[in-house]
């Protein structure tokens, strides 16, 4: 192979994995606006963003499904599809990611969102190890506090109360934007058990809330 075919070779190499990361780049960023349009209460932009999201991902993996931003790329195409409630695809995705993974971060993250699909789907038996498992080893505050979320929802909804209870006070620590999520729950199980004061408690709240 001569001089310039060598060169050929390099340049397409390197454009090749420039077009993958920037795919997986402009798929976090569109995962990031949806997770802002969620949180403020924008649905219709936060599914759109999440949608661009999953495109972009899932097509920087089928480009490179050996390559090393692939478990990035499937852990943002299950996360996506999580917030999306595509539940079925969300947990495929993100079993995947966990099995394939070096990266321990990762895995960790994929793990607790594998716990957050079976939730969705009342399949708590098999959700509740992977939320005690967030809870125990996650450091990233963000997903702490939504593995406190989902095991206080489940504690709540099983039996649990005092201990469900526990866990969404310090969901709402750990990220105070879970306030209106938390007060929401506390609203629905003032309501189901007929605790007035938790209840009327919990509404007075939520239309203090300006968002």
């Amino acid at each position: 192979m001569n001089g310039r075919s060598v060169v050929a070779l390099l340049w397409a190499a390197w454009a090749s994995g420039c077009v993958y990361l920037n795919g997986i780049y402009n798929a976090q960023r569109r995962f990031e606006a949806g997770e802002r349009a969620r949180v403020e209460g924008r649905a219709l932009e936060a599914d759109s963003a999440y949608a661009d999201a999953v495109r972009k991902a899932a097509r920087a993996f089928r480009s490179e499904p050996d390559g090393e931003w692939a478990d990035d790329a499937l852990y943002l195409v299950g996360r996506a599809l999580l917030r999306q409630g595509e539940y079925a695809r969300a947990l495929s995705a993100l079993e995947h990611a966990a099995a394939r993974t070096e990266d321990p971060d990762l895995r960790q993250g994929a793990r607790l969102y594998q716990g957050i699909a079976l939730a969705h789907v009342g399949d708590y038996a098999r959700a509740r190890p992977f939320l005690d498992e967030a809870v125990s080893v996650t450091t990233d505050p963000g997903r702490l506090a939504e593995a406190y979320l989902w095991r206080g929802r489940l504690g709540v909804r099983s039996g649990g109360v005092d201990e469900g209870l526990s866990d969404l006070d310090r969901a709402q620590q750990s990220d105070p934007g879970l306030r209106i999520s938390v007060l929401f729950e506390r609203l629905a199980l003032g309501v189901a058990t007929d605790d007035r004061a938790m209840a009327f408690g919990a509404a007075a709240d939520l239309l203090d809330q300006p968002d």
